[in-house]
């Protein structure tokens, strides 16, 4: 045929075909040295469409061509491919193999030069729930690249070799990487998610401003890297990475034996938001968290924070020692604060129960932001203060893990002021002492009332908090009381 123009449900737009051979019949298409133009592109093309008449099409076809953005977009759209993967036009192959089902790309090869830029050699191809890269080798006046790779769920094998300049991946995609990025070394790796123990990986492995994870959907940047490996051991010399709002530096080693995977890391960070942590990641359902006790890893992460956030709650600093084991994971806080009160204790998590052992030593604070933080800023209080104790408590699924709280604290506050609606206002309304007092008692509010010394003393069992000493001693007042309550039902 000659100068025919025709459409289908599988493209946009008219197809305009200069010349071509053509055998069609009710369930396949076949062309021929097909020299054809849609959207913006211009292509010599021989193969076959089958189902071509409805949406649930499959063919394939070999293209020599030029595509335009539009094209480049459209086949991009094809092929479910990720956003970060669009390259720039124009796209100029000879001899690229094609293959898709039900409006997907299932198989890529051939060699492509990328906006007159970089020359590319692909040959991948996706069976279901897979990427298999076969070939992956990029080329210009910068860069000299191969990659091979092969995902599924469970199993990653990639190797790597060559050196990738900075310049290189901006000439490829359009979604600009960041300045300076470069990869380098000739790696290995075979990683087994459900046998860790099988995993292997040998060779060197540099980079630095590294998205090439955000590319595929997956929020972490990789500002340096610098790592080896040999057998079963990984040695991670430095790596800084960006999670979400989080920059993270790791160091140390992983090993993979017939135990599992040990690892032995050391990371510091700026700090740690669990909210911003879930919306990167997703929270995990239910049903994807009681597997993961099963999994054979072991290790240790000293773990340096700035501060570990939890909604409106922030430990700052949050220095732990993560040990995680067969049996659960724990964590042994040796530095930490909440409302700036120094604190060190552990938690223990174990499938279906996270046990906790809370041990506060504040000596001389200064309890004004601390009793702000601790109030939300619905009181004040001035003063410097001391506060010891030890309180232990666990959570479980169908439990008010308030229940559970057991332990002691005494706290000593010296030479301040309370304002405010407190407890002992509450008391000192209670009492009635304002009638016999009058003109002697500030305004709590405005004034405050001074104090030289005030100390209390009280144990917790079973979420019921008794106080067994509470003394005030005041400039214009002074208050002894003792008391209970119910930590749970606030009574």
């Amino acid at each position: 045929v000659e100068r025919l123009s025709f459409t289908t449900p599988s493209f946009p737009g008219t197809i305009d075909v200069a010349k071509g051979k053509f055998q069609a019949t009710p369930e396949t298409l076949s062309f021929e040295d097909l020299r054809a133009k849609f959207l913006d592109a211009s292509i010599a093309a021989s193969g076959s469409l089958d189902g071509y008449r409805t949406d649930a099409g499959r063919g394939g076809a070999t293209v020599s061509g030029r595509l335009g953005p539009e094209a480049i977009g459209f086949l991009h759209d094809l092929g479910k491919i990720p956003p970060g993967f669009l390259v720039h036009s124009p796209l100029e192959s000879t001899g690229a193999r094609l293959e898709w089902q039900k409006e997907a790309l299932v198989a890529l090869s051939g060699d492509f030069v990328i906006g007159n830029g970089p020359k590319v050699s692909v040959d991948l191809f996706r069976p279901p729930g897979e990427w298999v890269v076969r070939k992956l080798s990029v080329l210009d006046k910068d860069s000299k690249a191969s990659l091979s790779l092969h995902w599924k769920p469970g199993s990653l094998d990639l190797a790597f070799e060559g050196h990738l300049g900075e310049e290189t991946e901006n000439r490829i995609f359009i979604t600009d990487s960041p300045p300076g990025n470069w990869l380098k070394g000739n790696f290995r790796a075979s990683l087994r998610f459900d046998q860790p123990m099988h995993s292997t990986a040998q060779g060197t492995l540099e980079g630095k401003n590294l998205r090439f994870l955000q590319r595929f959907g997956i929020p972490l940047f990789v500002d340096n890297l610098s790592l080896s490996a040999e057998g079963s051991r990984v040695a991670v010399q430095a790596a800084k990475i960006t999670i979400g709002d989080s920059h993270v530096l790791l160091e140390g080693e992983a090993t993979a034996s017939p135990g599992g995977l040990t690892f032995n890391m050391d990371a510091s960070t700026d700090g740690l938001d669990w909210e911003n942590l879930q919306k990167t990641f997703g929270a995990p359902g239910a049903e994807e968290g009681a597997p993961a006790w099963d999994l054979p890893v072991q290790g240790t992460v000293r773990l340096r924070s700035g501060y570990f956030r939890y909604g409106r709650h922030s430990v700052e600093p949050a220095t732990a020692e993560i040990v995680f084991g067969k049996s659960g994971v724990a964590v042994t806080a040796t530095e930490a604060a909440y409302c700036g009160i120094p604190f060190t204790g552990t938690l223990r998590a174990t499938p279906g129960e996270m046990a906790f052992e809370l041990r506060p030593n504040a000596k001389d604070g200064d309890i004004d932001s601390v009793y702000g933080c601790l109030t939300e800023n619905k009181a004040r209080m001035t003063g410097r203060f001391d506060l010891a104790g030890e309180v232990t408590g666990r959570v479980r699924e169908g439990e008010n893990p308030v229940r559970s709280l057991r332990g002691n604290l005494d706290f000593t506050a010296r030479n301040g002021r309370i304002y405010g609606t407190t407890l002992l206002g509450r008391i000192l309304s209670f009492l009635n002492v304002t009638e016999v007092l009058r003109g002697r008692l500030p305004d709590m509010s405005t004034e405050g009332l001074a104090y030289i010394s005030f100390s209390t003393r009280g144990k917790i069992q079973d979420g019921i908090g008794t106080i067994t000493e509470y003394v005030f001693d005041g400039t214009t007042v002074d208050v002894v009381a003792r008391g209970r309550i119910d930590l749970v039902t606030r009574e």
